[in-house]
């Protein structure tokens, strides 16, 4: 078991510093593997818990996006640049390990709500997403929060299974380019952090997200996070990384019961275990104890890597390391999504540069996930 765990926050902690590379891909290699049952699931379970807390450190310090984090790139890097990125850090981690906590009390409601519920669910996601698309457009600037939710839905829908370069376009290529001619200035960094446990309230409102995650796969974590961003308005730039901390983390925990319960899988991880569905509730006894303590872990092992990286920020060349990442992610979308992915992420570099020179809501770019979603929905009904 032990084994199983260690491994699975090593390989977590990897897939999490590394942008493109996702816990489906070690999963699915260790799937294949002669090993059993127990060791799998644990694995598993520590593997994903962990990338919930680690890939935040990529957005927040190199403002390279990750498909369940690209929310956390825009007020993250701000602090960053504010030469807050540590509390940036603390934040998302804060919102983590009470997200865990906060599950963990509310399970035995969750689990009897979605046993009570789960034939109205695919009635409810084409409601909420056209209820989010229509505040995205007339949230402020309407005409071109209409043009870019139509190119972007329009982008998403001629380019299907092509997240990864849609969102490295949206919210890392853009960003970087817009922000070249900041040449090799220096952010110098601080490691005070005033926060206050009033932010658990904010923990809370990401564990709802996560759990309307869990519960709507179609959803997903980055559409979650930017429903919530239309109403940012009402939370300070702390606050809304706190519920961002809590949303990745509570779906992949909740994750895990919905597969129990309702015998379906909501992630690529937690598919693999599908072909294996031979556990008991014992198991969900000894899963809650690993998903708790490679949680617990993984918030220490985040805060460590954090430190080590801004103890040598000053060695970097920021102008030469952001040509290098847009160098990175070029190859990246080559190596995981072929030609068609660059083609997908010039269009989408486009339209995230747009959307930055017109100071449009860049949470309009979020289309060109709910519209496929939404028109799937729409053709299962007719």
């Amino acid at each position: 078991m032990m084994i199983g765990v260690l491994l699975g926050i090593i390989f977590g902690a990897i897939a999490g510093l590394i942008p493109g590379l996702h816990i489906n891909n070690f999963a699915l290699i260790f799937q294949n593997l002669p090993v059993d049952f127990d060791f799998l699931l644990f694995f598993i379970l520590s593997l994903g818990i962990t990338q919930t807390f680690l890939d935040f450190i990529p957005s927040i310090f190199l403002g390279i996006p990750a498909n369940e984090t690209y929310e956390s790139l825009l007020p993250g890097h701000r602090l960053f640049i504010a030469g807050q990125g540590y509390k940036a850090i603390i934040l998302t981690v804060f919102g983590g390990v009470f997200a865990l906590i906060i599950s963990c009390l509310i399970l035995p409601f969750f689990i009897l709500f979605i046993q009570t519920y789960k034939y109205s669910f695919p009635l409810i996601i084409p409601l909420l997403l056209i209820f989010t698309l229509v505040i995205l457009i007339f949230k402020k600037n309407t005409l071109l929060n209409f043009f870019v939710v139509l190119f972007a839905g329009y982008q998403g829908l001629i380019f299907p299974d092509q997240i990864f370069p849609l969102i490295c376009g949206y919210f890392g290529l853009a960003s970087i380019i817009y922000s070249l001619n900041e040449k090799n200035k220096f952010y110098p960094q601080s490691y005070f952090c005033d926060f206050n446990f009033t932010y658990i309230k904010f923990s809370l409102i990401g564990v709802v997200g996560g759990l309307i995650v869990a519960i709507f796969p179609a959803i997903g974590s980055n559409i979650a996070a930017s429903i919530i961003r239309i109403f940012s308005n009402a939370f300070k730039t702390e606050e809304y990384l706190v519920i961002l901390g809590a949303i990745n983390t509570a779906n992949f925990f909740f994750s895990f019961f919905v597969f129990y319960y309702l015998e379906k899988a909501r992630n690529g991880a937690i598919l693999v275990l599908m072909d294996k569905l031979i556990f008991t509730e014992n198991y969900l006894f000894f899963g809650l104890i690993v998903l708790l303590f490679s949680g617990f872990v993984a918030a220490l092992l985040t805060i460590l890597i954090a430190k080590i990286f801004l103890t040598n920020l000053k060695k970097i060349n920021i102008y030469k390391l952001s040509k290098l990442i847009i160098l990175f992610m070029v190859i990246l979308v080559f190596l995981f999504n072929g030609f068609i992915g660059l083609i997908t992420l010039f269009f989408s570099t486009i339209l995230g540069l747009f959307t930055l020179s017109k100071n449009i809501n860049r949470s309009c770019l979020m289309a060109s996930l709910i519209i496929p979603v939404l028109f799937y929905y729409i053709f299962l009904f007719i």
